[in-house]
């Protein structure tokens, strides 16, 4: 007697974002299943066909705006028998990287504090700006998250982070600008508030 497979046990639909790796890994009430999957090609879906046996796992980038569902076709196999099912995959986009419009020198001195680095454009409707760095450290941000503050304590290089998200979907993108710190150390002169004026007490900076 042959046994047809059951259904998958898993969840056959998913949702992951545009250029995030699709990992999923499919599960038969029937022991010994086999499992060979494919997609077909679909409009702006790089890249346009995949297929394998086992787990799905795939990444796919859309050039399209808005979201995006995606066909998997699985081959459940048991004692001969096929048993055909789809995973249903929701794709949604990724926003577009922004620029960091602002920044220094791609060389600084080792002790630069208080270095201004700034996005290109402020976070339109329904997006939000984070900043980070390595070898690197975020001191503070402005309230529109559009410009932060970077102190660079550490002589090597450093990166500073802009990290663009969809508020309604968390989908991410990211801008990266890197600074080579060297070992002399900044100047730190001592500025004051006088007669309505900042003044910086050290003449030779």
């Amino acid at each position: 007697v042959k046994v047809r497979p059951s259904a998958i046990l898993t969840s056959n639909t998913a949702t992951v974002c545009s250029g995030a790796p699709f990992n999923y890994v499919p599960v038969s009430y029937t022991t010994g299943t086999s499992f060979a999957w494919s997609r077909t090609g679909n409009t702006g879906i790089i890249p346009t066909s995949r297929s394998g046996a086992g787990n799905i796992v795939d990444t796919l980038t859309q050039s399209t705006s808005g979201k995006v569902t995606i066909t998997y076709n699985m081959d459940l196999t048991v004692f001969g028998c096929v048993n055909k099912q789809n995973v249903i995959l929701t794709l949604d986009p990724a926003p577009t990287p922004i620029t960091i419009g602002t920044h220094p020198s791609a060389s600084l001195c080792n002790n630069a504090t208080a270095v201004n680095f700034g996005a290109a454009s402020p976070a339109a409707d329904g997006f939000t700006y984070m900043w980070s760095a390595e070898g690197a450290t975020v001191t503070s941000t402005g309230s529109s998250t559009q410009f932060a503050l970077v102190n660079f304590n550490t002589p090597g290089t450093a990166t500073v982070t802009l990290t663009t998200k969809i508020t309604a979907t968390t989908c991410t993108s990211t801008s990266t600008y890197t600074v080579t710190v060297g070992t002399n150390i900044a100047a730190t002169p001592e500025v004051i508030f006088f007669d309505g004026q900042f003044i910086c007490k050290q003449t030779d900076v």
